[in-house]
């Protein structure tokens, strides 16, 4: 399955990384290697997340305090967002 990400859940992404690197870049790298593990997961395994309340829209824990929002469009595994745990979901309406 092709993984496609956003243009916005790129740049949730590499900001997360920019600022866990300003003060320990090896545990950086770490978390970014640990979150392309996760995605290929994903790939393999697309409707292990939970579903969200936007229809269509899944969302998985890949790090204690970070989430991947992604939806399936045929054989394309769409990321939406990459976000903090504790900011507020995508909602419907």
């Amino acid at each position: 399955m092709e993984v496609k990400w956003t243009k916005r859940a790129l740049q949730n992404l590499t900001s997360v990384l920019d600022y866990i690197a300003r003060d320990k870049p090896l545990a950086a790298a770490k978390f970014g290697s640990g979150a392309r593990k996760k995605i290929a997961i994903l790939q393999e395994h697309p409707h292990i997340g939970r579903t969200s309340d936007v229809p269509g829209v899944r969302e998985l824990l890949i790090h204690e305090n970070y989430i991947v929002v992604y939806r399936v469009r045929g054989d394309k595994l769409e990321i939406l967002r990459f976000r903090h745990a504790r900011r507020k979901p995508l909602t419907a309406g």
